[in-house]
């Protein structure tokens, strides 16, 4: 993006806010037949306003954010007979927000309008086949679309100042993604000599379908007077399919004082791009015609796991008081929206030209733009490619799994007071990178020292200085490779005691005490980007923090909680937690 653009989406206001906020709601429920069918229903408003205090934007109107969220909920239930039980759910929920995005240095007119009505169905059948065997089955569907439309609308073409603010309406995005899920799950009890077994097995499928289109709005042109450029754009519109299949077996088998529960789980994930169209630049057809993207053959993304779970308990002493516990699992990461990011469409694309805006109206005519002058690729995208794909996926993407071990003790000291300790350990491995097609980490040259200081909210003030290195490259990467990282693994280490005294006598408490330990390990495979960024990873792959690094956003090192409650007479609870 343009430096004015950057400065333009960072510019949320987060100053003293006057809010105002009013909720109304109904709820009702009762039989319908009795003991045989229920139905409950409630819907709520909550009118949200903020208004920042004594701020205004650029034209001199207060800033505001306005927010109504919406909420309609169904639920029937009908016991059809002695065995068998059906309900029925229905959820509608919107959100609309006037003014997200807005700040000091954004008119009123380039902030957004975003809407998200989103509506659930979901039917569910449970059977008891007899007192040994029991199955439930559910479909669901769910549908999340989403827009953010700038309030000076998509007709008017967007300009950005001789200060980079942008002005008469911004670039909108809308997003449809419907959801439909089927599950069957169902257990089974029986014994084998003095074995008790709990089997339980059952299946999943979810299918999601998804379009993202984005645009500058008007004519798809936009001029920055601070650089003297033109951006000449056409939309970004991406269609994928997802598909997720996982089907599982588990048993629980018990015998005197042991337990065990070994399972097997096997995950099937796959993704795909779909056909798609964007239309011609309205201002400049012949630079970027019509083009149709005509969708992946087969799916570029597929996961295949099995993940295995053993579980083993054993109570020591003829009181059975102490339990010891041990567990291994392994999880793998759910399929992420990542094979959009392959589509010939993945974002908006465009071309830089010297402009010279001769009648001064602050808008783009194609007779102002020096189409021989390239300036470079806007969003880092070369549209004049498409319909091929600028970005890859590696060979044989895998998805990210985690191995878990847990070690535990359980000791009832007293009847109603126990104590308990666990240490759990955590292996992650085939973390993503999407490093730039055609870069290695012997592309990038010192550039510069950048040294400086920064003063925080506190008024701290913190000196650095930090080698920044370039790409020496001569051509600008136009895409990226999604692949695993080599030689790259976390590592979590986690120990946690609980005290628990149950709620007796009138009162209960409860005490936690956790340490954490996360790292994630690097070697020179593992890097292909030397500069020091964020949280150890950006979206282009770079990794060079440190080997010892954690995420900032989890790397709490201790925690500890302490809850209580008395029961004083007339019943009145006394309840205090510290966290």
């Amino acid at each position: 993006n343009t430096p004015a653009e950057v400065k333009a989406l960072g510019s949320d206001f987060t100053s003293d806010r006057t809010r105002f906020i009013r909720e109304e709601g109904l709820e009702a429920g009762g039989p319908i037949v009795r003991d045989r069918m229920w139905l409950w229903g409630a819907a709520s408003r909550q009118d949200i306003n903020l208004t920042a205090t004594g701020q205004t934007d650029v034209n001199g109107n207060p800033l505001h954010d306005d927010s109504t969220l919406e909420n309609w909920n169904a639920k029937l239930n009908f016991q059809v007979t002695a065995s068998n039980a059906i309900t029925l759910l229905y959820n509608r929920n919107d959100k609309l927000v006037d003014g997200r995005s807005a700040g000091p240095e954004r008119p009123q007119e380039t902030t957004f309008r975003q809407r998200g009505p989103g509506t659930i169905l979901k039917v569910d059948d449970a059977h008891i086949f007899s007192p040994s065997l029991m199955a439930e089955a559910f479909f669901a569907y769910i549908d999340e679309p989403y827009s953010l439309i700038p309030l000076g609308g998509i007709n008017q073409q967007a300009d950005f100042d001789e200060n980079g603010i942008p002005h008469f309406s911004y670039k909108y995005t809308t997003i449809k993604r419907p959801q439909h899920q089927i599950n069957l799950d169902s257990s089974k009890f029986f014994n084998t000599g003095k074995i008790g077994h709990e089997l339980k097995f059952g299946f999943g499928y979810r299918h999601t379908v998804s379009e993202s289109y984005s645009a500058w709005p008007g004519d798809q042109v936009f001029g920055s007077e601070s650089s003297g450029v033109a951006a000449i754009t056409r939309p970004a519109d991406t269609k994928y399919k997802m598909n997720y299949y996982d089907a599982f077996i588990g048993d629980t088998m018990t015998v005197d004082r042991f337990t065990a529960n070994v399972g097997l789980r096997y995950d099937y994930q796959q993704a795909a791009n779909l056909p798609s169209a964007v239309p011609a630049n309205p201002a400049f057809p012949e630079l970027l015609p019509a083009v149709s993207y005509g969708g992946d053959k087969g799916y570029p993304i597929t996961y295949r796991n099995f993940e295995p779970r053993v579980g083993l308990t054993y109570a020591l002493g003829e009181s059975r008081k102490t339990l010891l516990r041990a567990s291994y699992s392994r999880f793998v990461d759910q399929l992420r929206n990542t094979v959009y990011q392959v589509n010939a469409f993945p974002r908006i694309g465009g071309l830089y030209f010297d402009w010279n805006d001769a009648n001064g109206d602050h808008m783009v005519q194609p007779g102002e733009v020096d189409l021989t002058s390239p300036e470079g690729l806007y969003n880092r995208f070369d549209p004049r490619l498409a319909p091929i794909p600028p970005s890859a996926i590696g060979p044989n993407y895998k998805a990210p799994t985690t191995d878990e071990i847990i070690v535990g003790a359980d000791h009832e000291l007293v009847p109603g007071f126990a104590v308990s300790a666990a240490y759990t350990y955590r292996y992650i491995t085939n973390l993503e990178r999407s490093p730039y097609i055609g870069a290695t980490i012997n592309d990038y040259v010192f550039g510069s020292q950048i040294n400086g200081s920064v003063t925080t909210a506190t008024g701290r003030v913190v000196n650095f200085s930090e080698p920044y290195y370039k790409l020496n490259l001569a051509d600008q990467p136009t895409g990226n490779f999604y692949t695993n990282q080599p030689g790259a693994f976390q590592r979590y280490q986690g120990v946690e005691l609980q005290l628990v005294k149950r709620l007796s006598d009138r009162w209960m408490l409860r005490g936690t005490f956790g340490y954490n330990d996360w790292r994630q390990y690097l070697s020179a495979s593992s890097i292909y980007n030397p500069n020091n960024l964020l949280g150890g990873t950006n979206q282009n792959g770079g990794l060079a923090v440190p080997s010892d690094s954690s995420n900032p956003f989890y790397d709490s090192k201790w925690q500890f909680n302490v809850a209580g409650l008395y029961q004083f007479p007339w019943g009145l609870n006394f309840g205090a937690n510290l966290f």
